[in-house]
């Protein structure tokens, strides 16, 4: 399964899962023969902070169910697909955020129905594409204008039996969202892409811990003191005669300054930089601060004058 296909596979599966659960909340309804209107938000109240929680599940008739079935459907597989790295965050921010909101501030009636949730959905698309201001989620949100933009009616009192509150407040909801995330990648495929590339991105940078920012630097400062470091050249063949290998002494002395060295009577001086770190005839071995470096190698220098 290509991973594009396994995405679409995982935002279908959450969204649908919880629009079976609704359906199956209805067939128990109709079974047990009792009205669950009593599981809704009832503003202001001790016993109306249940519905913050039960309220999106619980529908009066099956019309009221169907209307919100498909909408709930699409929108939540978008945000899943689209949005996979904070997908089931906003969906929760959106979920219990407007059902507060109604509680606090909606008129003294039950308030049911996922119709919160679909106006959250459909908010934070749109916005989205605002916030961020890139292609793909501008895309989305003209998508989301074309399909749904009837829905800005429900943002009003038309009728005394429709949840106007609902659907506002979900909306907040959904650009509050759409704003707070405005800065994170889109898609988790994305950032898994900008590390494999070495790109450390503002708001990536929170996937990497303390531990790993530290030894990269330390890496770094190892790399920058390689320039300084001495080495020491044994006895060197004469300038004309065969190639001999030659032994090179590598020892790690911290912030120490370049020498010369005197080897069989002669004066010879020699920098380690971080080009020899990428040379495969120089091999470190364990810690670079207890290791030392000991390969036979023609001389660089004698090898060029030959």
């Amino acid at each position: 399964m290509t991973p594009e296909a396994h995405k679409l596979r995982n935002s279908i599966f959450f969204v649908f899962t919880f629009t079976v659960m609704l359906w199956l909340i209805k067939a128990l309804e109709w079974a047990v023969a009792m009205d669950f209107g009593f599981l809704g938000i009832l503003p202001r109240t001790l016993s109306g902070t249940m519905g913050i929680v039960t309220a999106p599940l619980v529908h009066g008739d099956i019309l009221h169910l169907l209307s919100n079935t498909f909408p709930l459907l699409l929108l939540g597989i978008s945000v899943f697909y689209f949005y996979d790295r904070i997908a089931l965050e906003v969906f929760v921010w959106i979920y219990f955020m407007s059902g507060f909101w109604v509680w606090m501030a909606a008129r003294d009636a039950y308030h049911i129905g996922a119709s919160g949730l679909v106006y959250g959905l459909v908010s934070f698309l749109f916005f989205s594409g605002l916030f961020r201001r890139d292609i793909r989620s501008l895309s989305i949100s003209l998508i989301v204008i074309f399909l749904y933009g009837g829905m800005v009616q429900g943002l009003f009192p038309t009728n005394d039996r429709i949840s106007w509150e609902s659907h506002m407040l979900g909306a907040l909801a959904g650009a509050f969202c759409a704003f707070f995330y405005r800065d994170t990648k889109l898609m988790l495929s994305e950032v898994e892409e900008a590390e494999n590339e070495g790109v450390l991105q503002p708001a990536m940078i929170g996937a990497f811990s303390s531990e790993h920012a530290s030894r990269y630097s330390e890496m770094q400062e190892r790399i920058d003191t390689y320039d300084a470091l001495p080495a020491v050249w044994e006895t060197p063949p004469a300038i004309g005669t065969a190639l001999q290998p030659i032994n090179l002494s590598y020892n790690y002395q911290p912030q120490a300054r370049q020498r010369k060295v005197v080897s069989s009577g002669a004066v010879f001086g020699y920098r380690l930089n971080a080009r020899h770190l990428t040379d495969p005839r120089y091999t470190f071995a364990g810690d670079p601060k207890k290791a030392h470096l000991k390969k036979d190698i023609p001389d660089p220098i004698r090898t060029a004058a030959a």
